[in-house]
């Protein structure tokens, strides 16, 4: 009955709330309100019959590599998974993404990686897989966001590039800071951050 409710609004929003969900269904059985797990399962659901399954999508993952292997010569792709037996952990993953610029000035996407968090671990791991199998052991110059995991790969004399033994130049985005800064700072208090340096 939930799922019956909630479709049509999870199409054109997929991160429909509990809390918007509840007042739909409220609103269709007349003061009817399931409770959050109810809800959350009719979520779920509506969302499964809509796009597939968690399961499903991942299974999708090889055979896009694949294609993307096949009609683009020399692209090189590996899977490594863990299985978990903790259900919320399918809801988390980051992308971890290595870009560069062609000769033209265009983004070029040079590799990518579906990972479980971001950290030291996950980012040397990626690096040490961009290292090896895209780049080769050259100069680099990075810019990254001020994430911790990032700043600790370059620092790691044993990791895929060590910025002190000049092996790279680890630099911060500007458009990265500029954000922070405006979550962080109103106009006033960071003039006044600014005067306290």
């Amino acid at each position: 009955m939930v799922v019956d409710v909630i479709q049509e609004d999870i199409r054109e929003n997929v991160v429909l709330t509990i809390k918007s969900a509840k007042g739909l269904v409220r609103k269709a059985y007349k003061g009817i309100t399931p409770k959050y797990n109810k809800l959350w399962c009719g979520r779920e659901l509506a969302i499964a019959q809509l796009f597939g399954s968690w399961e499903k999508s991942y299974n999708l993952l090889t055979p896009l590599l694949e294609a993307i292997k096949r009609d683009n010569p020399g692209t090189k792709y590996g899977v490594t998974h863990e299985p978990t037996g903790d259900p919320t952990r399918k809801y988390q993953g980051r992308l971890l993404i290595a870009c560069g610029y062609d000769a033209e000035n265009q983004l070029l996407p040079l590799a990518f990686a579906l990972v479980g968090e971001e950290s030291f671990q996950t980012w040397g791991w990626f690096m040490r897989w961009l290292c090896m199998e895209v780049i080769g052991n050259k100069f680099m110059c990075v810019v990254s966001d001020r994430h911790m995991g990032i700043k600790k790969v370059f620092t790691n004399r044993y990791g895929s590039w060590y910025e002190d033994g000049g092996e790279c130049v680890h630099r911060l985005c500007s458009q990265h800071i500029a954000e922070n800064l405006m979550k962080k700072y109103t106009i006033k208090n960071f003039v006044t951050y600014l005067k306290d340096l």
